[in-house]
């Protein structure tokens, strides 16, 4: 892991996505904790396409004129119904 970061953190990099772990994670990453409040932001999205639970979400993600936006949306009937959650993260 470290290497990687090494390996990534002088390039112009606003996000990591990734996924399948069950539980949504926003962190921002400096090569050995993800606890760090400077670093790489880091995005886990929670249950994307896991459809054996009635809840999922995925991130929504738009870049536009320099800025980028994050969001979260997600159901909580398998997507029957589905909402935006008051979470989102700009760059």
């Amino acid at each position: 892991m470290q290497a990687f970061h090494k390996a990534i953190k002088d390039y112009n990099i606003v996000g990591i996505f990734y996924g399948h772990t069950h539980a949504r994670s926003v962190f921002q990453w400096d090569g050995r904790s993800t606890k760090d409040n400077a670093g790489i932001r880091v995005f886990n999205t929670d249950n994307a396409s896991h459809f054996a639970s009635d809840a999922q979400a995925f991130f929504y993600v738009e870049s536009r004129g320099g800025k980028l936006l994050v969001r979260e949306y997600q159901t909580k009937d398998r997507w029957q119904t589905g909402f935006w959650t008051p979470m989102s993260w700009s760059a």
